[in-house]
């Protein structure tokens, strides 16, 4: 009689525990493998910036990122100049701690190309009032290192903070006249932060893990 018994309440926890087990796997989620995000401070620079980061072991990752820049809306002699180009940013980043997937502070190393190309209109008494163009085509390469934290909320939503420096050398400079002409147009971007120059990286982003 008491064989019966035993048996009966072992199947009646071994049921219990299976059934706890396929709870728990269900509710489990699969691991995150991306987090895209975008620099919400970018609009104020009429960019557009997107970034997709990628663990590759514990401690590194690897950050793909794409901006695009449109500043100025009608291509006449409404608008001073229009700035329009893109660039590609390659990071490298090193969480400081062994702490939960996505989380803490860390050490980042970027590579960036930069694309732009410019137009200023001029119209003043040098140009006899006629509309000129004065146009640049220009690129550059970055290296840099930006210090940062991010948060993940949920294991879905993050938010990404940063701050850091970078060092730009141009790869390529065209100016179409050679010099810029009109009382209205100070100066040219030739020496400019993405291309040539001493810049700073600064950004907050909000991203999704997937």
């Amino acid at each position: 009689m008491k064989k019966p018994i035993l048996l009966f309440f072992f199947f009646i926890s071994l049921s219990q525990l299976l059934a706890q087990t396929n709870k728990t796997l269900l509710l489990k989620e699969p691991p995150k493998n991306y987090a895209l995000k975008v620099n919400v401070l970018s609009p104020f620079l009429a960019s557009l910036n997107l970034s997709l980061e990628t663990p590759i072991s514990e401690k590194w990752s690897i950050q793909n990122g794409l901006v695009y820049t449109h500043l100025g809306i009608d291509e006449n002699n409404t608008k001073p100049f229009v700035i329009k180009g893109f660039q590609y940013i390659l990071d490298f980043r090193k969480y400081r701690k062994k702490n939960e997937k996505w989380n803490g502070s860390y050490h980042q190393y970027f590579a960036r190309y930069s694309n732009f190309k410019n137009n200023y209109y001029i119209q003043d008494s040098s140009t006899q009032n006629k509309v000129v163009i004065y146009k640049e085509n220009l690129s550059g390469i970055s290296l840099g290192y930006v210090f940062g934290y991010q948060k993940t909320f949920r294991n879905k939503f993050l938010i990404d903070a940063f701050v850091g420096a970078c060092l730009s050398f141009p790869t390529n400079y065209r100016s179409e006249p050679n010099k810029p002409v009109g009382k209205d147009l100070t100066g040219s971007f030739e020496i400019n932060p993405y291309t040539n120059g001493f810049g700073i990286r600064t950004g907050i982003k909000v991203g999704y893990l997937f």
